[in-house]
């Protein structure tokens, strides 16, 4: 009796931390509003961009009331050039609620942003707003991310020429982002993916747990199956010899595993931009000549692979102007991809493009105020992470916050291009040093938990050979046999597929600690983003056992602070 009390003390104790950062109150760092006797807005100012007509800001009054309007007109007849910013001292991994008070003299289309300072400029949220004479409340959230020294709560239109007027603006920090929020799915064996490039220089399926293959870099790209219309047809390049040999080896070594094929990427003579110089091709990167064309590749790769291949990316990083040269809308190109997979194969799933976390969210943003939710299944990111790969959960929150805004909150998110990425040899720097080789390969287990707990469902690791040495390859330097790394993530899907959250829970200053179920058996996983934390015995509780990953089970010492590191330690009751 005397040792649960003691033991429930100590947990307690060990919770009283998590607690307190749960139900701190939040920190007003911004609380402005217009100054009824200033000439301008103190803090406000007008950002140029473009070529622009006319950008002004003075103070103004409405109803007897101060505001602070901002005029714009551009100079460029497709786009806005100008907006209207506050800096904001934001800090790394803290969540915030944003709340303007904005109105219009004439009815105009507005984003609201909170956006990074330097480039890539990118939001962590964003909302489109139809403003008029009436105040009208605006209130945005956004997790902070790490690598962002800078940034803004920026107002801009969505059209040529306009006023917007502002009069209040609020905002508060709410903490330090979680890890995660349960509930969350049970762990998919999806969540253990991998590209595989070099497809041909070997044959060896990876010993890694993985039970999906994105095809990407394969050569089996439209460009490569249709270097003519006639080949395209008759099924005779070598694109659809690879392609083909691709499907083979996966349902070889495994057959309940999902394919994932990342359409577009068209040849010169099917692209709108059949001079683009591409870094696939010339004229790759372009848009579909002809939306016809689209439907008739799209209709002709599902049908050659009904059934077995029934996952289908819309694009490649289409943010980038380098993938994809917007002449026609993406919108477009997702309704008819939907409309010709669904009608070979009802079962078929298609996914937004794939988009980076450099750009990714406001062209996902963008994707959706055009009707682009309706037609996808799945909304498909790419996130690299390094040796911190708990600060994923920044973005991948940011994501899913726009996604409720858009009402489409409930549809998965897939990870489908990631890996530990080691820039050494572009930026003569390493993300990954100062890691042990147990540490590094552990990185990836600790990625994928971070992306789980986050409502991720799907990973694809880029690649099993390392891609060209900037990731950790799941083979062996000659490709014939698989790596530690890649020991480890089997390991680690034996642990986690199949299993549901119970609960999560952070301890010591970089501790985490989710209990896990399934089957009936109750199990935890712990780690910390330091090489030595001090977890509590007593979250240990009731379990025998522990094993840390790439390691042997062990009895669990009683009665002391046990140190976990990098490396996940698995804690569980022997049968």
């Amino acid at each position: 009796m005397i040792e649960r009390i003691v033991r429930r003390w100590l947990l307690a104790a060990a919770m009283v931390g998590t607690a307190a950062a749960a139900c701190a109150a939040p920190q007003r760092i911004v609380d402005w509003r217009a100054e009824a006797n200033a000439d301008k807005p103190t803090g406000w100012n007008v950002e140029r961009y473009g070529n622009v007509r006319e950008a002004s800001l003075r103070m103004n009054r409405d109803s007897g009331n101060a505001v602070a309007q901002a005029r714009f007109a551009s100079g460029d007849d497709n786009r806005p050039t100008a907006s209207l910013r506050f800096a904001v001292p934001f800090q790394a991994l803290h969540v915030y609620r944003v709340t303007l008070e904005l109105s219009a003299p004439e009815n105009v289309e507005a984003d609201v942003l909170v956006r990074r300072g330097p480039a890539p400029y990118d939001p962590m949220t964003v909302r489109s707003v139809s403003l008029g004479n009436g105040w009208q409340s605006v209130t945005l959230e956004a997790t902070w991310p790490v690598n962002a020294p800078t940034g803004d709560v920026r107002v801009q239109l969505r059209q040529r020429e306009g006023s917007v007027a502002v009069r209040r603006l609020v905002v508060d920090d709410q903490g330090p982002a979680p890890l995660g929020t349960l509930p969350v799915a049970a762990f998919t064996p999806t969540l253990i993916g991998i590209h595989v490039n070099k497809l041909g220089q070997h044959n060896t399926w990876p010993a890694a747990g993985q039970s999906l293959v994105r095809l990407w870099d394969t050569y089996t790209t439209w460009s490569a199956l249709a270097p003519t219309l006639e080949d395209f047809d008759a099924f005779r390049s070598q694109g659809w010899k690879r392609m083909d040999m691709y499907v083979e080896y996966v349902r070889r070594n495994q057959p309940d595993a999902t394919i994932l094929y990342t359409l577009g990427m068209p040849p010169a003579w099917a692209s709108a931009s059949p001079d683009a110089q591409c870094p696939y091709g010339k004229g790759t990167c372009g848009a579909p000549a002809s939306i016809d064309q689209w439907r008739h590749y799209v209709r002709t790769v599902a049908e050659r692979y009904k059934g077995r291949i029934r996952h289908w990316e819309l694009w490649n990083e289409a943010d980038y102007r380098m993938f994809f040269l917007p002449t026609m809308p993406m919108v477009d190109l997702a309704k008819a991809a939907s409309e010709e997979l669904k009608a070979v194969d009802p079962q078929n799933k298609l996914l937004s493009p794939g988009y980076t976390n450099a750009t990714g969210l406001n062209a996902l943003h963008a994707f959706l105020q055009s009707g682009g939710g309706r037609y996808v299944d799945i909304i498909g990111f790419h996130w690299y992470f390094d040796g911190h790969p708990e600060r994923l959960a920044a973005p991948i929150q940011n994501v899913r916050r726009l996604l409720k805004d858009n009402g489409i909150g409930d549809k998965p998110i897939w990870n489908t291009e990631g890996a530990p990425l080691c820039q050494k040899r572009e930026r003569g720097e390493c993300q990954m040093d100062g890691l042990s080789a147990s540490e590094q390969d552990a990185v990836t287990a600790r990625a994928i938990l971070t992306m789980w707990l986050n409502g991720v469902e799907a990973f694809a690791y880029y690649t099993v050979e390392g891609a060209g040495g900037r990731t950790v390859a799941l083979l062996s330097d000659d490709f014939k046999s698989s790596s530690q790394a890649a020991a480890q993530l089997k390991r680690f899907s034996g642990w986690m597929v199949g299993a549901r959250a119970v609960s999560l829970k952070a301890w010591g200053t970089t501790g985490h600690a989710v209990e896990l179920e399934r089957g009936g058996e109750r199990f935890m996983v712990a780690w910390a983003e330091a090489p030595d934390e001090r977890m509590p015995a007593a979250l240990v509780g009731s379990f025998a056992k522990q094993e840390i990953l790439g390691e042997d089970a062990a009895s669990v010492a009683r009665g002391a602070d046990l140190g976990i590191g990098r490396v996940p330690v698995r804690f569980f009751n022997a049968r």
